[in-house]
């Protein structure tokens, strides 16, 4: 912002409409001062850029995903596999749907079924195949999906269940502090 005023500042020295006089003896003076304007507005304008880019950076901080040192890490985690679960049943549901289903009953059943109406008209598009429904890689990467979580919550549930250990040694203390999820060497 200061920079955009110190350019504001510079460029309100020269007239409006002043042009630059060919051939006079100030000519060079004011094509530098002229440069030096328009160089001093793109700084500003980049760093306005920058400080949008770490407005957003900052932002999202803690949305990237589930810390294992949160202490309720294994709840949330089971939240997402229940969704992933759910989402995964109302593929299948939907799938069943419209292969048993006669095309012109199958937006009713799907709406019947608990499907937004929306999301029906989006289930029955034709992919690029021809093919409507839910794609087999959608469920393979549903599956996987809830395969991860529950190795999470399997690897989270094994790290609590932990307990500390301290050990000495010559002139150092080795630490795993379970309390923390960290290992700390003393010396």
């Amino acid at each position: 912002m200061a920079a955009y005023r110190n350019a504001r500042k510079m460029a309100e020295c020269i007239p409006f409409g002043q042009p630059i006089l060919v051939g006079h003896h100030s000519e060079g003076r004011d094509r530098r001062f002229r440069d030096r304007i328009h160089n001093t507005f793109g700084k500003s304008f980049s760093l306005q850029e920058k400080a949008d880019y770490l407005t957003r950076k900052a932002a999202s901080v803690g949305t990237g995903g589930i810390s294992g040192d949160d202490p309720d890490a294994i709840t949330k985690l089971q939240k997402e596999l229940d969704a992933a679960v759910e989402n995964q049943a109302m593929m299948k549901s939907a799938n069943r749907i419209v292969r048993s289903t006669r095309p012109e009953d199958r937006k009713d059943a799907l709406i019947a079924a608990g499907f937004a109406e929306k999301i029906a008209e989006r289930i029955l598009t034709p992919d690029c195949y021809g093919k409507i429904g839910h794609a087999a890689w959608a469920f393979q990467n549903g599956n996987a999906n809830i395969h991860r979580i529950e190795e999470r919550i399997e690897e989270l549930r094994k790290l609590r269940a932990r307990q500390s250990i301290e050990m000495m040694g010559k002139g150092y203390t080795y630490r795993e502090d379970v309390a923390e999820n960290r290992i700390m060497i003393l010396f």
